[in-house]
């Protein structure tokens, strides 16, 4: 029996307030009336996908999506499409993997106070819990279930935190403990615990990476608002992305006004407002100009 084909993934990055959520959420509905089935994931905190979806979407660490498709086009029935959604909720998930974990560390450290250690005190560590938002999107896109996970990313500086760790995380916990020196001799039982421990974990960040960079199944979708301050963040996540080796298959420049000839305005009062529209739309043309000249330098 061959196994269910793993899902591709999108990611939505961007800064915050650029309409991510949108523009994520209307990917996945429309992926679904084609006919697909589709699973929009918020591994934001600040979950906004119920929002846009106009259901309640409570936050969960279990993996057991929302079944959203009632709640739209009734023609997507007819197509066959599956909606689905998941607000991940990080801390939850970060206390069900320290429940597995204390249990090991508090046999081979008894001395210590490790078994007290409550999973909230974790989340203080840097990233812990958007590497493992990244490993449920991993594990959801692998189950066959669906044909494409949309993720809903966090803001910028959170979303490349996420996606970077896979590597970071390797490069210290070789310089720490080399898997050599961690797999050689005859450790007794608690610290061969501890071992097995590491190398699950070891194994899944690897795997992480290895799919991040695997451009058949893995896309980043960058959204920006033709504002300066925020191009030049975007700028800066089109060049991370493109170091860290995931695809970038869009740039979306969103809330775009547009210069609407179609009209002729007579016999009207002066009004400021007219000319703060004509500047706005002169403003976001330069920095388009300005974000167009900078992708061609990166693909150069």
């Amino acid at each position: 029996m061959t196994s269910p084909a793993p899902a591709r993934i999108s990611l939505f990055v961007g800064k915050g307030g650029v309409g991510k959520s949108t523009l994520a959420t209307a990917t996945a509905v429309r992926d679904a009336a084609s006919g697909q089935r589709v699973l929009i994931v918020s591994t934001d905190q600040a979950h906004s996908t119920g929002d846009v979806l106009g259901i309640m979407l409570a936050p969960t660490g279990q993996r057991t999506p929302t079944r959203v498709l009632s709640d739209l086009d009734p023609a997507l029935i007819d197509a066959g499409g599956v909606l689905d959604a998941l607000a991940l909720d990080t801390l939850a998930l970060l206390e069900a993997r320290w429940v597995d974990t204390a249990g090991p560390l508090a046999a081979r450290f008894p001395e210590s106070d490790l078994g007290d250690v409550a999973p909230e005190e974790l989340s203080a560590l840097p990233g812990i819990q958007e590497m493992l938002g990244l490993h449920e999107v991993g594990e959801l896109a692998d189950s066959g279930q669906w044909d494409h996970v949309v993720v809903d990313c966090a803001s910028t500086a959170d979303a490349l935190r996420m996606l970077t760790l896979p590597e970071t995380f390797g490069l210290y916990l070789e310089r720490a403990w080399p898997r050599h020196r961690r797999l050689s001799g005859s450790p007794d039982a608690a610290t061969a615990a501890i071992v097995a421990l590491i190398e699950r974990v070891d194994a899944g960040i690897r795997r992480l990476g290895t799919l991040l960079t695997d451009r058949s199944r893995v896309s980043a979708h960058l959204v920006l608002t033709p504002e300066r301050v925020v191009a030049a963040e975007a700028s800066r996540t089109l060049g991370s992305l493109a170091l860290m080796g995931v695809e970038v298959a869009e740039i979306i420049v969103n809330q775009i006004l547009v210069q609407d000839d179609s009209f002729e305005y007579r016999n009207l009062p002066a009004h400021p407002a007219f000319d703060w529209y004509t500047e706005r739309i002169s403003e976001q043309q330069n920095v388009l100009d300005d974000l167009d000249a900078t992708i061609g330098d990166l693909r150069l």
